[in-house]
């Protein structure tokens, strides 16, 4: 854990200290898409499946190099998993149809990615990024959704997370700015639960934004 806090902090401190030099050249991101999370659980009688949300944040993105730049922000994630569908059946045993069992986890996370922009002709940019990031549960429920319907809350989990983040993006420039299509992968790091153990969490995220200069 304190590894990954460092290295967390020292690209923090990074951002900091080239904030005041490249500040005219700093490019804002606004981007929202889906989800697809789930957990690592290692336990081999229950495999428990993914789980569909959404996703939303801001960023902005500082150069520090001709291709290189730092970027950081707050982004919204709801994560979780699913413990799978179940058969639903009334007090005298006939079948009401079936329903499924999620863990519902919203976190608002702040990532400090180090990225790199690929050499690209005409209006297309492209950039591959990859860094830290830690994110604190805002809401932890449990959801029946099909043959049941019920939302109870729910606190089994740690409400920090951190980990490492991967992506791409690709980008298309119009007008004032450039349309954005992030492919996402978050690596969780931490054992989320007390009792089980290498419970830690993973999620897919596809992200579309657009991206613009600040002011000079």
């Amino acid at each position: 854990m304190n590894r990954v806090l460092g290295v967390w902090a020292a690209v923090a401190a990074l951002v900091g200290l080239t904030l005041d030099a490249a500040h005219a050249a700093v490019q804002w991101n606004v981007q929202a898409g889906l989800s697809m999370a789930g957990v690592r659980w290692d336990t081999p009688a229950f495999d428990p499946g993914s789980k569909l949300g959404a996703a939303f944040g801001a960023s902005a993105q500082i150069p520090i190099g001709p291709s290189t730049f730092v970027e950081s922000g707050l982004a919204y994630a709801m994560k979780g998993f699913s413990f799978g569908e179940s058969e639903a059946t009334d007090n005298s045993g006939n079948s009401l149809g079936t329903f499924e069992t999620l863990l519902a986890v919203d976190y608002l996370e702040i990532p400090v990615l180090l990225g790199y922009s690929l050499q690209t002709q005409g209006a297309f940019r492209t950039s591959l990024y990859a860094g830290p990031y830690v994110g604190f549960e805002v809401s932890e429920k449990m959801v029946a959704t099909g043959a049941i319907e019920s939302i109870t809350d729910d606190n089994r989990l740690d409400n920090t997370d951190y980990g490492l983040s991967a992506g791409a993006r690709i980008g298309l420039q119009k007008g004032p700015g450039v349309w954005t299509l992030d492919l996402r992968y978050d690596h969780g790091m931490v054992e989320l639960d007390d009792v089980a153990e290498d419970v830690e969490n993973w999620a897919w995220l596809v992200l579309a934004g657009f991206s613009f200069s600040g002011p000079r």
